[in-house]
Protein backbone atom coordinates (compact mmCIF):
# COMPACT_ATOMS: atom_id res chain seq x y z
CA UNK A 1 0.00 0.00 0.00
CA UNK A 2 1.10 3.43 -1.15
CA UNK A 3 -0.78 6.77 0.27
CA UNK A 4 0.19 10.04 -0.91
CA UNK A 5 -1.80 12.84 0.10
CA UNK A 6 -0.08 16.49 -0.61
CA UNK A 7 -1.05 19.86 -1.47
CA UNK A 8 -2.84 21.66 -5.02
CA UNK A 9 -0.83 21.36 -8.10
CA UNK A 10 2.13 19.04 -6.87
CA UNK A 11 2.06 16.61 -9.85
CA UNK A 12 1.20 13.92 -7.50
CA UNK A 13 -1.28 12.73 -9.92
CA UNK A 14 0.91 12.84 -12.91
CA UNK A 15 3.41 10.90 -10.81
CA UNK A 16 0.92 8.20 -10.20
CA UNK A 17 -0.19 8.20 -13.91
CA UNK A 18 3.90 7.98 -14.61
CA UNK A 19 4.28 5.11 -12.52
CA UNK A 20 1.32 3.39 -13.77
CA UNK A 21 2.12 3.00 -17.46
CA UNK A 22 5.49 2.10 -16.25
CA UNK A 23 4.53 -0.59 -14.26
CA UNK A 24 2.11 -1.53 -17.51
CA UNK A 25 5.22 -1.85 -19.54
CA UNK A 26 8.12 -2.41 -17.77
CA UNK A 27 8.54 -6.26 -18.05
CA UNK A 28 12.09 -6.09 -16.31
CA UNK A 29 9.87 -5.10 -12.59
CA UNK A 30 7.19 -7.53 -13.41
CA UNK A 31 9.01 -10.56 -11.26
CA UNK A 32 10.21 -8.48 -8.60
CA UNK A 33 6.36 -7.27 -8.17
CA UNK A 34 4.92 -10.27 -8.56
CA UNK A 35 7.01 -13.15 -7.86
CA UNK A 36 4.04 -15.23 -7.54
CA UNK A 37 2.37 -14.34 -11.15
CA UNK A 38 5.39 -12.43 -12.62
CA UNK A 39 2.28 -11.64 -15.78
CA UNK A 40 0.08 -8.98 -14.64
CA UNK A 41 -3.02 -8.80 -17.05
CA UNK A 42 -5.09 -6.23 -14.98
CA UNK A 43 -4.65 -3.38 -13.56
CA UNK A 44 -7.41 -0.67 -12.55
CA UNK A 45 -7.13 3.25 -11.78
CA UNK A 46 -9.89 4.36 -10.48
CA UNK A 47 -11.33 8.64 -10.85
CA UNK A 48 -14.32 10.18 -9.26
CA UNK A 49 -16.07 9.19 -12.29
CA UNK A 50 -16.28 9.01 -15.96
CA UNK A 51 -16.50 12.07 -17.06
CA UNK A 52 -13.30 13.28 -14.86
CA UNK A 53 -11.83 10.20 -16.32
CA UNK A 54 -12.28 10.57 -20.16
CA UNK A 55 -11.14 13.81 -19.79
CA UNK A 56 -7.96 13.05 -18.26
CA UNK A 57 -6.96 10.43 -20.40
CA UNK A 58 -7.72 12.73 -23.94
CA UNK A 59 -5.77 15.90 -22.29
CA UNK A 60 -2.99 14.32 -19.96
CA UNK A 61 -2.84 10.61 -20.53
CA UNK A 62 -2.72 10.55 -24.11
CA UNK A 63 -0.67 14.04 -25.24
CA UNK A 64 1.58 13.77 -21.94
CA UNK A 65 2.40 10.10 -20.95
CA UNK A 66 1.61 7.61 -22.91
CA UNK A 67 4.07 5.93 -25.64
CA UNK A 68 4.18 8.08 -29.07
CA UNK A 69 5.77 8.01 -32.02
CA UNK A 70 7.08 4.58 -32.83
CA UNK A 71 6.59 3.18 -29.43
CA UNK A 72 2.87 3.86 -30.19
CA UNK A 73 2.47 0.55 -32.19
CA UNK A 74 5.44 -1.46 -30.08
CA UNK A 75 4.79 -5.00 -29.13
CA UNK A 76 5.72 -3.96 -25.24
CA UNK A 77 4.81 -0.53 -25.38
CA UNK A 78 2.30 0.02 -27.87
CA UNK A 79 -1.55 0.78 -26.94
CA UNK A 80 -4.94 1.25 -27.68
CA UNK A 81 -8.08 3.33 -26.03
CA UNK A 82 -10.91 1.45 -25.78
CA UNK A 83 -13.89 3.77 -25.18
CA UNK A 84 -17.73 2.72 -24.23
CA UNK A 85 -20.65 5.02 -24.85
CA UNK A 86 -17.88 8.12 -25.34
CA UNK A 87 -16.54 7.14 -22.03
CA UNK A 88 -13.06 5.95 -21.91
CA UNK A 89 -13.13 2.27 -20.83
CA UNK A 90 -9.59 0.98 -20.52
CA UNK A 91 -6.19 0.97 -22.23
CA UNK A 92 -4.89 -2.26 -24.28
CA UNK A 93 -1.27 -2.49 -24.13
CA UNK A 94 -0.10 -4.95 -27.03
CA UNK A 95 2.18 -6.78 -23.94
CA UNK A 96 -1.73 -8.24 -23.07
CA UNK A 97 -1.66 -6.18 -20.29
CA UNK A 98 -5.29 -4.03 -19.70
CA UNK A 99 -5.56 -1.00 -17.49
CA UNK A 100 -9.19 -0.94 -16.79
CA UNK A 101 -10.71 2.64 -15.65
CA UNK A 102 -13.35 2.40 -12.53
CA UNK A 103 -15.02 5.17 -10.90
CA UNK A 104 -15.89 6.24 -7.17
CA UNK A 105 -19.87 6.47 -8.48
CA UNK A 106 -19.57 2.68 -9.27
CA UNK A 107 -21.66 0.27 -6.76
CA UNK A 108 -19.54 -1.47 -5.04
CA UNK A 109 -21.09 -4.49 -6.38
CA UNK A 110 -20.20 -3.71 -9.54
CA UNK A 111 -16.56 -4.24 -8.58
CA UNK A 112 -16.39 -7.70 -7.62
CA UNK A 113 -15.86 -10.69 -9.32
CA UNK A 114 -12.26 -9.70 -10.75
CA UNK A 115 -8.28 -10.36 -10.02
CA UNK A 116 -6.56 -7.37 -10.37
CA UNK A 117 -2.65 -7.28 -9.99
CA UNK A 118 -2.88 -3.37 -9.11
CA UNK A 119 -4.88 -0.60 -8.41
CA UNK A 120 -4.51 3.27 -8.65
CA UNK A 121 -6.99 5.92 -7.14
CA UNK A 122 -6.71 9.63 -7.96
CA UNK A 123 -8.19 11.85 -5.43
CA UNK A 124 -10.01 10.51 -2.21
CA UNK A 125 -11.18 7.42 -1.82
CA UNK A 126 -14.71 6.77 -0.31
CA UNK A 127 -14.18 4.44 2.29
CA UNK A 128 -17.09 2.41 1.60
CA UNK A 129 -15.60 0.95 -1.92
CA UNK A 130 -12.25 0.37 -0.24
CA UNK A 131 -13.01 -3.32 1.18
CA UNK A 132 -14.29 -4.49 -2.20
CA UNK A 133 -10.81 -3.23 -3.99
CA UNK A 134 -8.46 -4.67 -1.20
CA UNK A 135 -10.37 -8.24 -1.86
CA UNK A 136 -9.29 -7.89 -5.62
CA UNK A 137 -5.97 -7.71 -5.28
CA UNK A 138 -5.70 -10.81 -2.17
CA UNK A 139 -5.13 -13.44 -5.14
CA UNK A 140 -2.61 -11.22 -6.63
CA UNK A 141 -0.50 -10.20 -3.57
CA UNK A 142 -1.58 -6.73 -5.70
CA UNK A 143 -0.51 -3.40 -4.82
CA UNK A 144 -3.00 -0.44 -3.57
CA UNK A 145 -2.04 3.29 -4.50
CA UNK A 146 -3.94 6.69 -4.11
CA UNK A 147 -2.68 9.91 -4.04
CA UNK A 148 -5.17 12.94 -3.08
CA UNK A 149 -5.13 16.52 -1.43
CA UNK A 150 -7.80 15.29 2.09
CA UNK A 151 -10.60 17.50 0.85
CA UNK A 152 -13.38 14.52 2.12
CA UNK A 153 -11.95 14.37 5.57
CA UNK A 154 -13.38 10.57 5.49
CA UNK A 155 -11.79 8.98 9.49
CA UNK A 156 -10.25 6.11 7.53
CA UNK A 157 -7.95 8.04 5.70
CA UNK A 158 -7.11 10.38 8.96
CA UNK A 159 -6.29 7.83 10.47
CA UNK A 160 -3.91 6.27 8.22
CA UNK A 161 -2.29 9.86 7.56
CA UNK A 162 -2.63 11.82 10.80
CA UNK A 163 -3.27 8.85 13.38
CA UNK A 164 -0.30 7.93 16.03
CA UNK A 165 -0.26 4.55 18.21
CA UNK A 166 -3.11 2.68 18.22
CA UNK A 167 -5.17 5.14 15.83
CA UNK A 168 -3.11 4.82 13.03
CA UNK A 169 -4.69 2.56 10.26
CA UNK A 170 -2.53 1.16 7.89
CA UNK A 171 0.56 1.15 9.80
CA UNK A 172 2.10 -0.95 6.83
CA UNK A 173 1.92 1.29 4.48
CA UNK A 174 4.35 3.41 2.45
CA UNK A 175 3.11 6.90 3.46
CA UNK A 176 4.42 10.24 2.19
CA UNK A 177 2.88 13.91 2.86
CA UNK A 178 4.14 16.49 0.91
CA UNK A 179 3.83 20.14 1.31
CA UNK A 180 4.39 22.85 -1.72
CA UNK A 181 7.65 23.77 0.39
CA UNK A 182 9.07 20.20 -0.44
CA UNK A 183 8.91 21.12 -4.63
CA UNK A 184 10.81 24.43 -4.26
CA UNK A 185 13.92 22.14 -6.07
CA UNK A 186 14.57 18.69 -8.02
CA UNK A 187 16.52 16.11 -6.10
CA UNK A 188 19.43 17.07 -8.26
CA UNK A 189 19.65 20.93 -6.94
CA UNK A 190 17.39 22.08 -10.22
CA UNK A 191 14.90 24.89 -9.09
CA UNK A 192 11.19 23.17 -9.00
CA UNK A 193 7.89 24.95 -9.70
CA UNK A 194 7.25 27.06 -7.07
CA UNK A 195 9.29 30.05 -4.40
CA UNK A 196 8.55 31.17 -1.08
CA UNK A 197 7.38 33.99 -2.92
CA UNK A 198 4.78 32.30 -4.97
CA UNK A 199 3.82 29.97 -2.20
CA UNK A 200 3.16 32.91 0.32
CA UNK A 201 1.07 34.86 -2.67
CA UNK A 202 -1.06 31.43 -2.78
CA UNK A 203 -1.57 31.09 1.09
CA UNK A 204 -2.89 34.91 0.95
CA UNK A 205 -5.77 33.59 -1.18
CA UNK A 206 -6.90 30.42 1.19
CA UNK A 207 -9.90 31.31 2.79
CA UNK A 208 -8.87 29.83 6.04
CA UNK A 209 -6.24 28.13 7.93
CA UNK A 210 -7.71 24.93 7.79
CA UNK A 211 -7.15 25.75 3.56
CA UNK A 212 -3.68 26.42 3.81
CA UNK A 213 -3.03 23.23 6.27
CA UNK A 214 -4.70 21.48 3.26
CA UNK A 215 -3.67 22.73 -0.25
CA UNK A 216 -0.48 24.17 0.79
CA UNK A 217 0.97 21.83 3.81
CA UNK A 218 -0.50 18.78 2.17
CA UNK A 219 -1.98 17.96 5.72
CA UNK A 220 -5.18 16.12 6.45
CA UNK A 221 -8.38 18.29 7.64
CA UNK A 222 -11.82 17.86 7.07
CA UNK A 223 -13.04 21.04 4.42
CA UNK A 224 -14.87 23.74 5.93
CA UNK A 225 -18.67 23.91 7.08
CA UNK A 226 -18.93 20.76 9.05
CA UNK A 227 -21.35 20.69 11.78
CA UNK A 228 -19.94 19.09 14.37
CA UNK A 229 -16.49 21.42 13.99
CA UNK A 230 -15.87 20.52 18.12
CA UNK A 231 -14.83 17.03 17.28
CA UNK A 232 -11.54 15.92 17.29
CA UNK A 233 -10.54 12.88 16.68
CA UNK A 234 -7.30 12.08 17.92
CA UNK A 235 -8.67 13.82 20.76
CA UNK A 236 -12.18 12.47 21.59
CA UNK A 237 -11.62 8.68 20.62
CA UNK A 238 -10.30 6.79 23.78
CA UNK A 239 -9.42 3.30 24.46
CA UNK A 240 -12.37 1.64 25.95
CA UNK A 241 -12.77 0.56 29.44
CA UNK A 242 -15.04 -1.81 31.84
CA UNK A 243 -18.20 0.35 32.57
CA UNK A 244 -19.70 -0.37 36.13
CA UNK A 245 -23.50 0.73 35.91
CA UNK A 246 -23.46 1.75 39.84
CA UNK A 247 -20.52 3.89 38.95
CA UNK A 248 -22.24 5.48 35.76
CA UNK A 249 -25.59 7.03 34.96
CA UNK A 250 -26.46 4.91 31.92
CA UNK A 251 -28.68 6.87 28.97
CA UNK A 252 -29.67 4.84 25.42
CA UNK A 253 -31.25 6.26 22.05
CA UNK A 254 -32.36 4.78 19.01
CA UNK A 255 -33.15 6.24 15.72
CA UNK A 256 -35.32 3.78 14.04
CA UNK A 257 -34.60 3.00 10.39
CA UNK A 258 -36.15 0.89 7.67
CA UNK A 259 -32.44 0.06 6.10
CA UNK A 260 -31.96 -1.58 3.38
CA UNK A 261 -30.70 -0.17 -0.35
CA UNK A 262 -32.75 3.11 -0.12
CA UNK A 263 -33.45 3.59 3.43
CA UNK A 264 -32.18 5.10 5.94
CA UNK A 265 -30.27 2.24 8.36
CA UNK A 266 -31.16 2.14 12.03
CA UNK A 267 -28.90 3.30 14.62
CA UNK A 268 -28.28 3.29 18.49
CA UNK A 269 -26.37 3.95 21.37
CA UNK A 270 -25.26 4.09 25.02
CA UNK A 271 -24.17 6.96 26.96
CA UNK A 272 -22.18 6.32 30.26
CA UNK A 273 -22.50 9.84 32.75
CA UNK A 274 -20.10 10.37 35.14
CA UNK A 275 -22.41 11.10 38.53
CA UNK A 276 -21.47 14.41 38.68
CA UNK A 277 -22.72 15.09 34.99
CA UNK A 278 -19.70 16.46 33.64
CA UNK A 279 -18.15 13.84 31.31
CA UNK A 280 -19.81 11.16 29.44
CA UNK A 281 -18.58 8.20 27.11
CA UNK A 282 -20.28 6.61 24.03
CA UNK A 283 -19.44 3.14 25.32
CA UNK A 284 -21.48 1.21 23.21
CA UNK A 285 -23.00 1.77 19.64
CA UNK A 286 -24.87 0.10 16.16
CA UNK A 287 -25.68 1.34 12.64
CA UNK A 288 -27.50 -1.59 11.19
CA UNK A 289 -25.82 -0.70 7.41
CA UNK A 290 -27.89 -2.80 4.61
CA UNK A 291 -30.00 -4.35 6.81
CA UNK A 292 -33.42 -4.49 6.23
CA UNK A 293 -35.49 -3.43 9.16
CA UNK A 294 -38.74 -3.45 11.62
CA UNK A 295 -39.09 -1.90 14.63
CA UNK A 296 -39.81 -5.27 16.50
CA UNK A 297 -35.66 -6.17 14.96
CA UNK A 298 -34.48 -2.56 16.09
CA UNK A 299 -36.17 -2.82 19.79
CA UNK A 300 -34.49 -6.52 19.81
CA UNK A 301 -31.19 -5.27 18.42
CA UNK A 302 -31.15 -2.50 21.31
CA UNK A 303 -32.17 -4.82 24.15
CA UNK A 304 -29.15 -7.13 23.02
CA UNK A 305 -26.81 -4.61 22.84
CA UNK A 306 -27.86 -2.85 26.70
CA UNK A 307 -27.87 -6.38 27.73
CA UNK A 308 -28.14 -6.38 31.72
CA UNK A 309 -27.84 -2.54 31.83
CA UNK A 310 -30.59 -0.41 33.59
CA UNK A 311 -30.70 2.93 31.74
CA UNK A 312 -32.13 5.92 33.49
CA UNK A 313 -33.61 6.85 30.42
CA UNK A 314 -34.08 5.86 27.00
CA UNK A 315 -35.01 7.99 23.76
CA UNK A 316 -36.57 7.36 20.50
CA UNK A 317 -37.43 9.48 17.08
CA UNK A 318 -40.53 10.63 18.44
CA UNK A 319 -41.69 10.28 14.29
CA UNK A 320 -41.47 6.23 14.85
CA UNK A 321 -45.05 6.12 16.44
CA UNK A 322 -44.57 2.11 14.93
CA UNK A 323 -41.40 1.68 17.53
CA UNK A 324 -42.90 3.10 20.45
CA UNK A 325 -46.42 1.05 20.33
CA UNK A 326 -44.06 -2.02 19.66
CA UNK A 327 -41.24 -1.19 22.52
CA UNK A 328 -44.63 -0.12 24.93
CA UNK A 329 -46.55 -3.82 24.47
CA UNK A 330 -42.83 -5.04 25.57
CA UNK A 331 -42.43 -3.57 28.16
CA UNK A 332 -39.87 -1.59 27.23
CA UNK A 333 -40.32 2.65 28.04
CA UNK A 334 -39.09 4.86 25.88
CA UNK A 335 -39.52 8.63 26.08
CA UNK A 336 -39.56 11.46 22.98
CA UNK A 337 -36.50 12.76 21.65
CA UNK A 338 -35.95 16.41 21.49
CA UNK A 339 -36.57 17.43 18.16
CA UNK A 340 -34.30 20.67 17.79
CA UNK A 341 -31.46 19.94 15.34
CA UNK A 342 -30.23 23.00 16.73
CA UNK A 343 -30.29 22.48 20.43
CA UNK A 344 -28.69 18.69 19.97
CA UNK A 345 -25.73 20.50 17.48
CA UNK A 346 -24.91 23.11 19.95
CA UNK A 347 -25.13 20.33 23.10
CA UNK A 348 -22.82 18.26 21.22
CA UNK A 349 -20.23 20.85 19.62
CA UNK A 350 -19.89 22.45 23.62
CA UNK A 351 -19.13 18.88 25.00
CA UNK A 352 -16.61 17.88 22.53
CA UNK A 353 -14.95 21.71 22.27
CA UNK A 354 -14.73 21.55 26.60
CA UNK A 355 -13.70 17.63 26.61
CA UNK A 356 -16.64 16.59 28.55
CA UNK A 357 -17.90 14.13 25.84
CA UNK A 358 -15.75 10.89 24.07
CA UNK A 359 -16.30 8.38 22.13
CA UNK A 360 -14.62 4.75 22.94
CA UNK A 361 -12.58 3.48 19.88
CA UNK A 362 -14.04 0.15 18.99
CA UNK A 363 -14.98 -1.12 14.93
CA UNK A 364 -18.84 0.12 15.55
CA UNK A 365 -18.47 3.42 17.32
CA UNK A 366 -15.72 4.30 14.00
CA UNK A 367 -18.89 4.91 12.14
CA UNK A 368 -20.02 7.10 14.26
CA UNK A 369 -17.06 9.14 14.35
CA UNK A 370 -17.01 8.77 10.68
CA UNK A 371 -20.52 11.13 10.51
CA UNK A 372 -18.88 13.40 12.93
CA UNK A 373 -15.96 14.83 10.99
CA UNK A 374 -17.85 14.69 7.52
CA UNK A 375 -21.23 15.99 8.19
CA UNK A 376 -21.47 19.13 6.78
CA UNK A 377 -24.37 22.36 7.78
CA UNK A 378 -25.50 22.50 4.20
CA UNK A 379 -26.37 18.86 3.94
CA UNK A 380 -30.23 18.51 2.67
CA UNK A 381 -31.56 15.59 6.07
CA UNK A 382 -32.91 13.54 3.04
CA UNK A 383 -29.28 12.78 2.18
CA UNK A 384 -27.48 13.46 5.64
CA UNK A 385 -25.37 10.37 6.76
CA UNK A 386 -26.53 11.43 10.60
CA UNK A 387 -28.08 8.17 11.48
CA UNK A 388 -25.44 7.49 14.20
CA UNK A 389 -25.22 11.02 15.41
CA UNK A 390 -29.04 10.98 16.22
CA UNK A 391 -29.36 7.56 17.63
CA UNK A 392 -26.11 7.44 19.64
CA UNK A 393 -25.82 10.88 21.00
CA UNK A 394 -27.99 13.77 19.88
CA UNK A 395 -31.21 11.66 21.50
CA UNK A 396 -29.19 11.65 24.38
CA UNK A 397 -27.25 14.17 25.09
CA UNK A 398 -30.56 16.52 24.89
CA UNK A 399 -31.67 14.68 27.25
CA UNK A 400 -29.27 14.63 29.98
CA UNK A 401 -29.14 17.11 32.85
CA UNK A 402 -25.35 18.83 32.02
CA UNK A 403 -23.50 20.39 35.17
CA UNK A 404 -22.53 23.35 32.90
CA UNK A 405 -20.92 24.85 35.80
CA UNK A 406 -17.81 23.35 34.53
CA UNK A 407 -17.70 25.81 32.06
CA UNK A 408 -17.31 28.70 34.42
CA UNK A 409 -14.24 26.66 36.17
CA UNK A 410 -16.40 25.99 39.49
CA UNK A 411 -14.83 22.73 41.43
CA UNK A 412 -16.70 19.61 41.15
CA UNK A 413 -17.48 17.75 44.80
CA UNK A 414 -14.84 15.16 43.63
CA UNK A 415 -12.29 17.79 42.87
CA UNK A 416 -12.89 19.28 46.58
CA UNK A 417 -12.81 15.88 47.91
CA UNK A 418 -9.59 15.07 46.34
CA UNK A 419 -7.93 18.33 47.58
CA UNK A 420 -8.95 17.13 50.43
CA UNK A 421 -7.16 13.93 50.48
CA UNK A 422 -4.01 15.40 50.12
CA UNK A 423 -3.68 17.14 53.57
CA UNK A 424 -5.60 16.59 57.13
CA UNK A 425 -9.04 18.62 56.96
CA UNK A 426 -9.55 21.48 58.85
CA UNK A 427 -11.68 21.99 62.13
CA UNK A 428 -14.17 23.28 59.63
CA UNK A 429 -14.54 20.81 58.01
CA UNK A 430 -14.40 17.98 60.59
CA UNK A 431 -17.18 19.45 62.23
CA UNK A 432 -18.95 20.02 59.29
CA UNK A 433 -18.17 16.19 58.70
CA UNK A 434 -18.83 14.96 62.29
CA UNK A 435 -22.86 17.09 61.92
CA UNK A 436 -22.99 14.55 59.21
CA UNK A 437 -22.35 11.64 60.89
CA UNK A 438 -24.86 13.06 63.68
CA UNK A 439 -27.88 13.89 61.20
CA UNK A 440 -27.14 10.76 58.82
CA UNK A 441 -27.24 12.64 55.50
CA UNK A 442 -23.72 10.62 54.14
CA UNK A 443 -25.02 9.63 51.08
CA UNK A 444 -24.53 5.41 50.49
CA UNK A 445 -21.61 6.55 48.17
CA UNK A 446 -19.72 8.12 50.75
CA UNK A 447 -20.61 5.56 53.52
CA UNK A 448 -18.75 2.60 51.37
CA UNK A 449 -15.54 5.01 50.37
CA UNK A 450 -12.44 2.41 49.62
CA UNK A 451 -9.84 2.36 52.08
CA UNK A 452 -7.04 5.59 51.97
CA UNK A 453 -10.42 7.64 51.59
CA UNK A 454 -11.04 10.19 54.34
CA UNK A 455 -14.70 9.38 54.17
CA UNK A 456 -13.43 5.39 55.49
CA UNK A 457 -14.78 4.79 58.65
CA UNK A 458 -11.32 2.66 59.20
CA UNK A 459 -8.94 5.07 57.76
CA UNK A 460 -10.80 7.89 59.31
CA UNK A 461 -9.88 6.68 63.25
CA UNK A 462 -6.11 5.89 61.89
CA UNK A 463 -6.00 9.27 60.71
CA UNK A 464 -6.92 10.83 63.69
CA UNK A 465 -5.30 7.98 65.95
CA UNK A 466 -2.32 9.21 63.77
CA UNK A 467 -2.49 12.32 64.67
CA UNK A 468 -3.39 12.92 68.29
CA UNK A 469 -2.70 9.30 69.60
CA UNK A 470 -4.76 6.54 70.26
Amino acid sequence: MNLLVAGNQLSKSSTQIRKAIDWCTNTKKWPKLWPKNPVPRNMWYLYPDSKVATIEVETKWIPEFLPRGPFKDHPVFGWKVVYEKKRVEKIVWNNGVQLHFKTYMQNPSSLQSSTVHAIFCDEELPQSIYDELQFRLAATDGYFHMVFTATLGQEMWWRAMEGTGDQEKFAHAFKQQVSMYDCMKYMDGRPGAFTKERISKIIKTCKSDNEVKKRVYGRFVSDTGLKYPAFDPSRHFVDPFPIVPGDWHLYGGVDPGTGGGTGHPAAMGIIAVRPDYRRAYVCRGKRMDGEDTTSSDILEEFKDMRGSWTLRNQLYDQASRDFHIIASRAGESFSKSEKSHELGEDIINTLFKNDMLFIFDTSDLRKLGQELVTLKVDTVKRRAADDFIDGAIRYTCTSIPWDWSVLSGDPTDEEIEESRRVRPMTEEEYDEWVDEQRRGTVDAERRQRKDGDWESWDSEIKFWNGQYGS
